[in-house]
This record gives C-alpha cells, structure tokens and sequence, in this order.
C-alpha cells in the first residue's frame, strides 16, 4: 500500500510540475506578444512620423515654387511662395522688389496687392508687378 501512496504523490509532483512549466510558457508567450505589440507600435509610429515629414516636405518644396506680387515696406514686391504663415513660419520671401509705391496705386489695386496677385511663374510675376508700375505712372 505504500507504493500506492508513493505513486499517486509522484503523479501530484508531475501534475503540479507541468502546470508550472505551462504557467511559464503561457507567462513567456504574454511576453513575447507585448513585445511585439510594442514592436508594431514603435514601427507605426516611424512609419507615420516619416510620411508626415515627407508631406510637409514635399509640401514647402511646393511652396516655394509659386510667385505672387504683394506689398512690401511699402513698394510693390515680386514673392517667392505663398502667401501664408503656419505656426509662425512665413512661406513666402521677397525674391525682387520694385520702384512702385504702394500709394501711387489705386485703392482696387492695393486690395488686390493685400491678398496677393498670383503668378505661374518668376517672368509672370515680374510682368504683372511691371504692368502695375505703368499704370500708376499713368495715373
């Protein structure tokens, strides 16, 4: 009868054992999923971070390849960008300034100066801003 005893504590050690080793897996398997989750996570967020510098890059680069006449110091000015601030930054720098006083033009005009007159290109730009000096030398 004692071997009978011996056996079944024998069998409670290696079922008491193997629940053990399965708790450390489980626990282990836990682990190993946090780890990835936290993996995934860190590349989301690369991932994102790298598309919105790319955007806002892509986007300046953009920017900076519009022209519009606008007012500056009080002359008529040729910029290169757009006519915007975003958090601060200014898109847009004078690339050539003229002769023409913002004053010397009519009211129309210096409204339209306010917003900025759009151009496709440098030579558009430059053209309008001359097209504005002669019709205020008319004036």
């Amino acid at each position: 009868m004692r071997h009978f005893g011996i056996e079944r504590a024998l069998a409670a050690a290696l079922i008491a054992a193997a629940a053990c080793i399965a708790q450390e897996g489980a626990q282990e398997e836990a682990g190993r999923r946090r780890k990835r989750w936290k993996a995934a996570i860190w590349i989301f967020l690369c991932l994102l971070l790298t598309t919105i510098l790319s955007v806002g890059w892509y986007l300046f680069y953009w920017s900076q390849t519009q022209y519009y006449v606008g007012e500056w110091e009080g002359y008529v000015a040729v910029y290169r960008g757009v006519s915007t601030n975003i958090l601060g930054i200014r898109l847009s720098h004078v690339e050539e300034s003229t002769s023409v006083r913002v004053s010397s033009l009519p009211p129309s005009v210096r409204q339209e100066l306010e917003g900025g007159i759009l151009a496709s290109s440098l030579p558009q730009a430059k053209e309008k801003a001359e097209k504005l000096d002669g019709g205020a030398g008319q004036k």
